[in-house]
């Protein structure tokens, strides 16, 4: 994955701001249950590797959803 951060900082901030950019790890799992021939719910964790001024961090999504299939 390719990803591009911009971080902004007050004043007597004890992070780095800036922007970085570059290529790091990403990866997820999810699950699907299909509740009717028409109708499923889906639950999904993603994890990305992105590069900011201070180092590299992780950072974690959750998604919860419904799909319609018609």
């Amino acid at each position: 994955m390719y990803g591009r951060t911009r971080t902004s900082t007050g004043v007597g901030a004890t992070i780095a701001g800036g922007n970085d950019n570059g290529f790091g790890v990403s990866l997820g799992a999810g699950l699907s249950w299909d509740l009717t021939p028409q109708v499923s719910a889906v639950l999904a964790w993603d994890r990305y590797d992105f590069r900011f001024r201070s180092g590299r961090d992780a950072v974690h999504t959750a998604s919860v959803g419904l799909m319609y299939c018609y």
